[in-house]
């Protein structure tokens, strides 16, 4: 096999145009990351073949889709759960691969014939994707415009290449192309991490550490009512409580699993404590307010958190007045509607907390779980 061999190039160079051309047409070609260098190929059965014989590689293995740019995820996974979308937000473009679940359901139905062909791509109803930090690879990867898997330029149980001179000399020959882009900047493997069950599961450390992860993915929830002595206070306990059950663990391990919840008024009286009505209700939950002081809604808690869950519009416009950039992450708790706190503890309060324990669930459901 002849190789073509593409060095020194230009972004918007004609040779790069080729080299994409070449991968569209189902060949193999060798192409620079940041971190190490890849061998791309089509995303279909017959190049994927070729690709495991040319390493040596096991049949059944799979290889992680490249995109462009992180914005082309919305074609192969079109919901994440919140601790995929802080990391990828915060890592991408970069030296990281992410394992999505992707329910059959919910594939992209443009994609749901491609996986029909290739499990390998949609393994076990997860996808592996990365987006390198590499302007020649975005670059070549745009040009290509079709779906694309790549794995790192070595034979099985060798490093992999770091160089175009260390690609050149194991796979001259063996390619359609060699995109030669000199040394890689990481010259270390990606990283590939998912989120389980809520959970982060660093299957490969690279390039970037399981603790930056760990610190990144944090979920910091904030509640917000009027005086921060009734709805939120409870909307907080019952969030901690529904989140305990959903992660199998106590109220007191949530923290250390990366959650963080709490609770502000707009409009309150200093270091005021929960109503009695909070507190009694907040034991028969196995929780306990017994210590909360009413605290006033800060920039900080506004800027950090990751979502924000109001009683009342008022709230949210007087929240979006002052922080119009949060506008995204802050939700009235019910969706559409108000929650009026009662007067007293009889019916209308246990009705007022079966509705506080359903809009908490349910917007856990769509927007952190």
């Amino acid at each position: 096999m002849h190789t073509k061999i593409y060095q020194n190039l230009e972004i918007e160079s004609q040779e790069l145009s080729e080299a994409a051309e070449i991968l569209k047409r189902g060949g193999i070609v060798a192409f620079p990351t940041e971190t190490v260098y890849g061998l791309a190929a089509r995303a279909d059965s017959e190049t994927a073949s070729k690709l495991s014989e040319l390493k040596s590689r096991k049949e059944g293995k799979y290889y992680s889709l490249h995109i462009p740019f992180p914005e082309a995820l919305s074609s192969y996974v079109p919901e994440i759960d919140l601790k995929s979308k802080k990391i990828v937000d915060n890592f991408w473009p970069g030296p990281l691969t992410m394992v999505f679940k992707v329910p059959p359901e919910k594939m992209p139905r443009k994609h749901r014939k491609l996986a029909e062909k290739w499990d390998s791509i949609y393994h076990n109803q997860t996808v592996g994707v990365r987006c390198p930090d590499e302007e020649t690879a975005a670059r070549f990867l745009y040009l290509a415009g079709i779906p694309v898997v790549a794995t790192s330029a070595n034979i099985s149980g060798k490093e992999p290449a770091v160089s175009g001179k260390e690609v050149i000399e194991q796979f001259d020959g063996k390619v359609d192309a060699i995109i030669d882009g000199g040394v890689c900047t990481e010259a270390l493997n990606s990283t590939v991490a998912m989120i389980s069950q809520n959970k982060l599961m660093v299957l490969r450390e690279g390039a970037v550490k399981e603790q930056e992860l760990l610190d990144i993915s944090a979920i910091k929830l904030l509640f917000v009512c009027e005086a921060n002595t009734l709805s939120s206070p409870i909307a907080a306990e019952l969030c901690r409580k529904s989140l305990a059950e959903n992660f199998d663990c106590s109220v007191s391990q949530l923290e250390e699993k990366g959650y963080n919840i709490s609770c502000a008024g707009v409009k309150i009286e200093i270091d005021k404590p929960a109503q009695n009505a909070a507190m009694e209700f907040a034991k028969s939950i196995g929780g306990n307010l017994d210590e909360h002081t009413t605290t006033g809604l800060s920039e900080k808690d506004i800027i950090e958190s990751d979502a924000i869950f109001v009683m009342a519009k008022k709230q949210r416009e007087r929240i979006l007045e002052f922080y119009p950039q949060v506008r995204d992450k802050c939700y009235l708790l019910r969706k559409g509607k108000d929650i009026i706190e009662p007067d007293g503890k009889g019916e209308d309060f246990q009705k007022f907390v079966e509705l506080l324990e359903d809009s908490v669930n349910k917007r856990l459901g769509e927007i952190v779980l």
